[in-house]
């Protein structure tokens, strides 16, 4: 009787330690949630080089891209940010062709819009005309959000795709209305275009 005493010990350290993990996840998430419901995020002003953590590794090139003096705003949102830039076809042409030689997660894609492009971050209740924008995010960060999903993955698959820094999701994003002609920029073979809606 001694001995399945023991038994029982274990297996409900066994169990409780599996709920830990479950509850471990779930806090997490709830956590994410709450930070993308609450916004921390903060401008990027024009006369400000933006200065980007230590902590976080970001491709090799995207520092000097969203420093260029014709950068108009930006922002960030938890681990995700915009850039917004005004110029003229040879300033656009430049554009693309400093981000197309940076490593990006997937592929380099450049999204038409129609109309003209609106600098404005999310709290702000106005905004200034742009011609492009860059959109950046690690893409563990965007993985995270659907591996956090119920049901889906373990802790351990999560925590390995949170310690991964160095992937990123870099995408510009195009308004045919605006003031640049694209029929005078040259985009670089390797970036994919895509219509947006």
């Amino acid at each position: 009787m001694g001995g399945h005493a023991g038994q029982h010990q274990t297996v409900t350290v066994k169990v409780t330690l599996k709920q830990f993990a479950n509850v471990a996840v779930v806090t997490a998430s709830v956590l994410l949630g709450m930070q993308n419901a609450a916004g921390l995020g903060h401008d990027f002003f024009t006369n400000k080089i933006v200065s980007l953590p230590g902590y976080v590794v970001f491709p090799n090139g995207f520092e000097g891209l969203v420093n260029a003096t014709n950068r108009i705003a930006g922002y960030d949102v938890n681990s995700e940010a915009v850039f917004f830039f005004c110029g003229t076809a040879q300033d656009f042409t430049g554009f693309l062709e400093a981000y197309s030689h940076i490593p990006v997660a997937d592929e380099h894609q450049l999204v038409l819009h129609d109309g003209i492009g609106e600098a404005k971050s999310p709290w702000a209740t106005t905004g200034n005309h742009c011609d492009w924008k860059l959109y950046s995010a690690p893409k563990a960060w965007l993985e995270m959000h659907r591996l956090m999903e119920p049901a889906t993955n373990s802790l351990a698959a999560v925590q390995a795709v949170a310690r991964d820094h160095t992937n990123y999701v870099l995408v510009v994003h195009f308004w045919t209305g605006g003031r640049v002609n694209l029929d005078q920029v040259r985009i670089p073979p390797n970036v994919k275009v895509n219509k947006g809606e």
